[in-house]
Formats: C-alpha cells, sequence, structure tokens
C-alpha cells in the first residue's frame, strides 16, 4: 500500500530504499530510515509555530502581569500610600486580562502541538515498519554453515 500512512507519505520510503539496491539490502534499510526520518522531520517544522505560540503566550501574560503590577502600585505612591481599590482595579485589571490571555492561548497551543507530534511520530513509525515488511523480501538468504553442510553430504552420501 503507497500513498500516505496518517498523513506521511512513504511512497518516497520504498523508492528511496530500491534507489540503494546496488549498496545490498543493509543500504537499502539504511536509506529507507533516513528518508523516513527526514519526512517526520519535515512535518514536525510544519506545527512548530504551535509550540513557539504556547512557549511565548504565557511569557506575553506575565509581561502584562508585571506591567498591570507596576500601574497599581504606582498609583499607591501617586496617592500617598492609601489604597483606593477603585484606583488600583485599572492596574490589577490589566495583570489579570494579560494572564488569561496568555493562558488561553498557551494551553490550547500546547495541547494541539502534543497531539499533532505524536501522530506525526506514530505514522512515521507506522510507515517505517510498512517499508521494512516490503524490504525483508530482498533480504539475502542466510547461507548454510559449512557444519551443516557437511552433515547433509555425509548423509547423502551413506543413502
Amino acid at each position: 500500500r503507497y500513498g500516505t500512512v496518517t498523513g506521511v507519505q512513504t511512497c518516497a520510503l520504498p523508492i528511496s530504499a530500491l534507489l540503494a539496491a546496488p549498496g545490498g539490502h543493509d543500504a537499502m534499510v539504511r536509506a529507507a530510515e533516513g528518508m523516513s526520518d527526514e519526512l517526520v522531520v519535515r512535518r514536525l517544522r510544519r506545527i512548530e509555530v504551535l509550540n513557539v505560540f504556547g512557549q511565548v503566550a504565557p511569557m506575553l501574560g506575565l509581561f502584562g502581569t508585571v506591567y498591570g503590577m507596576i500601574v497599581a502600585f504606582f498609583t499607591i505612591a501617586q496617592m500617598g500610600g492609601t489604597a483606593d481599590p477603585v484606583a488600583l482595579a485599572g492596574g490589577i485589571g490589566t495583570a489579570l486580562v494579560t494572564t488569561f490571555w496568555g493562558l488561553l492561548i498557551a494551553i490550547p497551543a500546547l495541547s494541539a502541538f502534543a497531539v499533532v507530534r505524536n501522530r506525526i511520530d506514530a505514522a512515521g513509525a507506522e510507515g517505517a515498519r510498512e517499508v521494512e515488511q516490503i524490504l525483508a523480501r530482498f533480504r539475502p538468504a542466510i547461507a548454510e554453515s559449512p557444519v551443516a553442510a557437511l552433515r547433509t553430504d555425509e548423509g547423502g552420501g551413506a543413502a
């Protein structure tokens, strides 16, 4: 079966293996493994943006939290140390809103990244297993040991 296996193109795997056929079975296996790794890495690069969003969004949220707290403490300082809840609400609100948005972006982005990454890994492993089954047909037969060959000759000569 060629085409895609859970989103990973497997056609390139056996083709790369067959192109390495003059080097023997081991060369074919190495070529297929190399192509499998390349295909997996290519797909992982496409979803890296989810990881970046998931990592950066909380930092931006934290930046906003720090900014909001600075505004709140600056307000307290301007009022001479008295804490008016209405005056502090703006800075505290900024801190809470930016934290909320940072987490709202990060949690789904990292979750999606993990799910898709695991699917890519599984598809790569499945493709590699299928190509390994195909390449098993090209594996050279194991030669008989010299001792086994002698036993066969001795048994054949006595009969």
